[in-house]
């Protein structure tokens, strides 16, 4: 069966699924993206491959959903110009992805306009003994870490820091770290009410969207439009 048929079938069996409270927007990269995906496809997946690599995260925002290696500008600069993409260039990274943002941003500062953080840490000891690694035991210092306090404080661009207030992973205190650390002229700090680190999108609702997309509009010099009275 010929790739593109295989894709059709899949995406006829996902139509039907429907999902309630507290789940508020569901999106297919198949949908939104099916030309990019079948230009890179098409390019790079034939002839027949031993190997796939399938994802490196298992959580819902991993490489298996994104698609995108941790990392690779260039990659990702390539493929936005293949597929007709312009405008700034923005970083997103949740949780554990804040990470590969803020290195990111240190790193290419020239090539990125902005940066989103959502739920990120500030420092690395505290969220590795949250997930059960003996730091003592194993001899591991902040230094031995990501260093996000020291990385940001490098990034002079927009940058945008979105925490929830109960948030019991990644503590607000982070996101409020983050921020103060942050040479950025233009910088701004959403902690969500109520939200822990995985409802933050379900406990802002429309908020999430707005902030984002009022954050990229100001990047991009678009203007609100003004409501009719």
């Amino acid at each position: 069966m010929a790739h593109e048929n295989i894709i059709d079938d899949l995406l006829d069996d996902l139509k039907p699924l429907r999902f309630g409270a507290p789940v508020t927007h569901v999106y297919n990269p198949l949908v939104y993206a099916r030309k990019p995906y079948s230009q890179y496809c098409e390019q790079y997946g034939t002839p027949v491959k031993e190997i796939v690599l399938v994802g490196m995260n298992p959580g819902p925002w991993g490489m298996a959903q994104t698609g995108i290696p941790f990392g690779e500008i260039t990659a990702v600069k390539e493929w936005l110009h293949k597929a007709e993409h312009t405008g700034p260039l923005l970083i997103m990274g949740r949780s554990l992805g804040s990470a590969a943002a803020i290195e990111l941003a240190s790193c290419h500062s020239e090539d990125i306009a902005g940066i989103i953080i959502e739920s990120g840490f500030a420092t690395s000891l505290p969220l590795l003994m949250k997930l059960g690694v003996d730091v003592a035991g194993l001899g591991i210092t902040e230094n031995d870490g990501f260093r996000n306090v020291r990385k940001i404080s490098t990034f002079t661009k927009p940058t945008l820091i979105i925490h929830g207030q109960y948030d019991e992973i990644i503590p607000v205190n982070s996101a409020a770290i983050l921020q103060s650390e942050s040479p950025a002229r233009s910088k701004e700090l959403q902690v969500v009410p109520g939200a822990t680190h995985n409802t933050l999108i379900a406990q802002a609702g429309e908020m999430y969207f707005s902030v984002i997309k009022q954050f990229i509009n100001k990047i991009c010099g678009i203007r609100a439009k003004r409501r009719k009275k």
